[in-house]
């Protein structure tokens, strides 16, 4: 049995959220997002009860994040969660005419993950993306949009240890 009392509560300044499980009384999810101008910010926190501690504890988590953006040119965003012990940092720059230029690093205890990706808009109707990270996969794919919505896609993904290589074309109709 399910239910869940949900809030959303919008403001010029801020918006707060909140759902409950009024049935077992054993979740709960809160946040407030706000920003001014270029920059935005929140922060969330979450209960998991436990009908038996001994075998599964409960759980408070809480998390933080804030980004800036300059329109037409870059954005960024810094977030912390489960409690501080897991990180990411976005970054993508656009100032550039037909390129976007973007990566992430994503960190928690077990390993540090770091991608970075471009996007190039050849033409109208073509795009060129690439893509490599720090485990040293590295893949790439165009799309031709053609004429009555018809769309191609190829794509080929290639770890460093060059075992098993992917790759795929696809087409769309409409």
């Amino acid at each position: 049995n399910k239910a869940v009392l949900s809030i959303n509560s919008p403001t010029p300044a801020a918006t707060f959220t909140a759902d409950f499980d009024i049935n077992s009384l054993s979740k709960g999810e809160v946040s407030v997002c706000g920003g001014s101008g270029a920059f935005v910010g929140g922060l969330s926190a979450s209960y998991a009860g436990s009908k038996d501690e001994s075998k599964t504890p409960s759980k408070v988590s809480v998390g933080l994040g804030v980004s800036h953006t300059v329109p037409k040119v870059c954005y960024t965003a810094v977030r912390a969660k489960d409690n501080f012990t897991s990180f990411s940092a976005l970054f993508s720059y656009s100032s550039i005419d037909n390129l976007l230029l973007a990566g992430s690093v994503n960190h928690n205890s077990k390993k540090t993950l770091a991608t970075a990706l471009a996007t190039y808009k050849v033409d109208p109707s073509t795009t060129v993306k690439a893509k490599a990270n720090t485990e040293g996969i590295i893949s790439a794919s165009i799309k031709r949009s053609c004429e009555k919505k018809f769309t191609v896609v190829g794509s080929v993904e290639v770890p460093h240890t060059l075992k098993t290589v992917k790759w795929g074309v696809n087409a769309t109709l409409g």
